[in-house]
């Protein structure tokens, strides 16, 4: 009988210390995906303008949107070059994640400059507009080892070029790739 009650109590501690490592992770994940903004089709998730100066480097606001076209975040960020790309990670949920209500995240992560030396075209810098999403995707493949509740993949945006004359919207589309489009009020869109 004292064995027996011995063996209960410790799967009864081994598993409460299994939930409060579960839960701790699960707090975890949470609050990194905080850091993510829901997705939607064929709405502005954003809207980038470009600010120049001769004393300083050009700069590219970044402003975020929600599907109400809410403003939800803005990033400045000071241009090392003319011709880049911005990156953007999706992470869409499985069945699992489904159920705890998420469908698809997204989060702008990097601006990648577009090399134009000919000698070294996979020469290229990059700017990060946030810390390191490593360890949410690294995180997410470590569970999916085990059961797959999401999927995760980098968007580019097509190359933009530095114009402070005009606005681009930037929206997700069916295909799963980024559209840029001048946003109807800007002087591109006017045909100046």
């Amino acid at each position: 009988a004292f064995k027996h009650k011995l063996i209960i109590n410790g799967v009864i501690s081994l598993s409460g210390i299994l939930l409060i490592l579960l839960g701790q992770n699960l707090l975890w994940l949470n609050s990194k995906l905080k850091l993510y903004f829901p997705l939607y089709t064929n709405t502005p998730l954003a809207k980038v303008s470009f600010v120049e100066s001769e004393y300083e480097k050009p700069r590219m606001i970044l402003k975020t949107f929600d599907e109400n076209n809410n403003p939800l975040l803005a990033n400045e960020i000071l241009l090392n070059d003319s011709l880049f790309q911005l990156e953007m990670q999706v992470i869409r949920f499985k069945k699992l994640g489904n159920l705890m209500g998420l469908d698809e995240l997204y989060r702008f992560t990097q601006v990648s400059y577009i090399s134009s030396d000919p000698e070294n075209p996979n020469d290229f810098l990059v700017t990060p507009l946030v810390d390191s999403d490593r360890p949410v995707i690294d995180y997410l493949n470590g569970v999916n080892k085990f059961m797959s509740i999401a999927t995760h993949k980098t968007v580019l945006t097509d190359p933009l070029i530095l114009d402070s004359s005009h606005v681009v919207e930037i929206t997700y589309n069916e295909l799963g790739t980024l559209d840029l489009l001048p946003e109807a009020n800007s002087r591109l869109a006017e045909g100046e």
